[in-house]
């Protein structure tokens, strides 16, 4: 049945059938059947719906319970309509195309939200004054609505993605189309950037693929059922960039999604290029943000601002843990090391002490003695169990960051900023290329970086270089307050640090 069904899309994948694609029903069969109905669509906008609705509503519960009750006294039932108003908001967020919002990657995601909700807030208080509505409605219950909404609808979209993304039917259902080293690497990053909100389940080239992932699970072909979800919509089509133009335009022509993936393009500002419309010819343009003076300006204003208050709010915490450092490992509280800033100009960068006095001689012995700790070191410049941090406080102090909140100072200074590459020590530095070095200065070392709120400590040295090449080429004020933003719930689940 299912081979004759198949005969119906032989003239599309000759070619594949050909080199021996044949129709096997996988043995996860039961899980792609159910794309085969609408309801997981509809449940994905319900979920993220009901999510953003239940955050509006604390949002404006919370304005009301702080300020317009517990201030200024007023009752709730002067409120109700601007409740009805605020629960609209999520018209904003349809029209941003954030349900469910797959495939746009998190920063835009985050600055479509930021900006649904502003346009959406200033509608309602348009609203407000048209209708004539009330005027003793607390103003500043409304911007404390405004800004809470910006931090509890993100979050609560984090936390139903980190939920439901564990469900067989979340991600939407991809079928790969390109060659089998291609088709292997993709299904792994989608894998593993669960984000993007695909789900590879076939793949068309010449025998059976293996996705590459900690399971190890192959990945058969597509089968015609499979290929009729993807015709029907529900089920997206990923072709490989070297695909011919006629197979493409073919494509094009029988799939309601059809995404071409482009490689090679590390190094390029992918997340603020634009598409460009040239009649037959289609023109892809890219912009350096860096280049621009007044992001230069909102970067370093951001800095002072945020920075400084961070500061101020870090003292006693710093207090705390200079005095608990000096009982249990004496003085000196600090360290400071020279690193390389901006323009390759040295700067001394401030941590509190979490590291015993005779460090150096510590770490040389345990190199020494064990080679899977040698091998770890060259690999990554760091260690899992590094014996030289002070027991019990050295590690408690690292696994929260705490020992770089001095470094505040340096952001205050103008030295460092609050998001960037990280400033690594020369020993570091030498291990990498030196065109990567020279386009690490064109930044000022950050306090958090995109590595650091992905990966963590866990990282090695490619990983850190291509998250730094990507944060660099692709930079923007919404991925600054992105990383800032993953930086705290980082910390705070204390993931990954050692």
């Amino acid at each position: 049945m299912i081979n004759r069904e198949k005969s119906e899309y032989s003239a599309l994948f000759a070619d594949a059938e050909a080199r021996g694609a044949q129709a096997v029903i996988p043995a996860s069969w039961d899980a792609v059947r159910v794309y085969a109905h609408d309801w997981p669509t509809f449940a994905r906008v319900a979920i993220l719906l009901l999510v953003d609705l239940l955050a509006l509503v604390l949002s404006a519960g919370a304005a009301y319970g702080f300020w317009a009750y517990g201030v200024l006294d007023q009752p709730i039932n002067l409120y109700k309509l601007l409740f009805a108003f605020i629960l609209l908001v999520p018209i904003g967020y349809a029209a941003a195309g954030l349900y469910p919002g797959f495939g746009i990657g998190a920063p835009e995601a985050f600055r479509r939200l930021c900006l649904s909700n502003a346009g959406a807030f200033l509608v309602i208080a348009d609203l407000v004054f048209l209708l004539k509505l009330p005027a003793h409605y607390s103003r500043m219950a409304f911007v404390i609505t405004f800004c809470a909404s910006l931090v509890l609808v993100p979050t609560g979209r984090l936390v139903a993605v980190s939920i439901t993304d564990h469900w067989a039917w979340w991600r939407k259902p991809a079928i790969l189309i390109g060659s089998a080293a291609w088709a292997a690497a993709t299904a792994d990053l989608l894998n593993r950037r669960r984000a993007f909100g695909y789900k590879p389940i076939g793949v068309i080239v010449g025998g059976l693929v293996k996705r590459a992932d900690a399971a190890g699970c192959e990945m058969p072909p597509p089968t015609a059922a499979m290929l009729r979800l993807a015709e029907q919509g529900r089920c997206a089509v990923i072709v490989q960039q070297d695909r011919g133009n006629h197979d493409l335009a073919t494509l094009v022509r029988r799939f309601r999604h059809v995404m071409v993936l482009m490689e090679d393009f590390e190094g390029l500002p992918i997340e603020n290029s634009r598409l460009l419309n040239f009649g037959s010819m289609m023109g892809l343009q890219f912009t350096n943000n860096l280049m621009v003076r007044r992001n230069w300006l909102i970067k370093r204003t951001l800095d002072t601002l945020i920075g400084g208050a961070l500061l101020l709010a870090a003292l006693p915490i710093i207090a705390l843990a200079a005095g608990l450092i000096l009982i249990c490992d004496g003085a000196p509280i600090f360290y400071s090391q020279e690193r390389e800033g901006r323009a390759g100009r040295i700067i001394k960068v401030l941590k509190l002490r979490t590291m015993c006095r005779d460090s150096e001689r510590k770490l040389a012995e345990a190199l020494a003695a064990d080679p899977a700790l040698r091998q770890q070191w060259d690999e990554r410049c760091k260690l899992v169990h590094d014996p030289r941090v002070i027991p019990v406080i050295g590690s408690l102090l690292r696994r929260f960051s705490i020992d770089e909140l001095p470094q505040l100072w340096s952001v205050a200074r103008g030295e460092m900023s609050l998001v960037g590459p990280r400033p690594f020590p020369e020993y570091h530095l030498r291990r990498y290329p030196e065109e990567y070095r020279k386009l690490r200065r064109q930044l000022r070392p950050g306090l958090t970086g995109l590595c650091q709120v992905m990966v963590r400590s866990d990282s090695d040295l490619e990983a850190q270089r291509r998250f730094d090449t990507y944060y660099i080429c692709n930079w923007s004020v919404w991925l600054d307050l992105y990383i800032m933003a993953r930086t705290f719930w980082a910390v705070l689940t204390s993931r990954g640090a050692y």
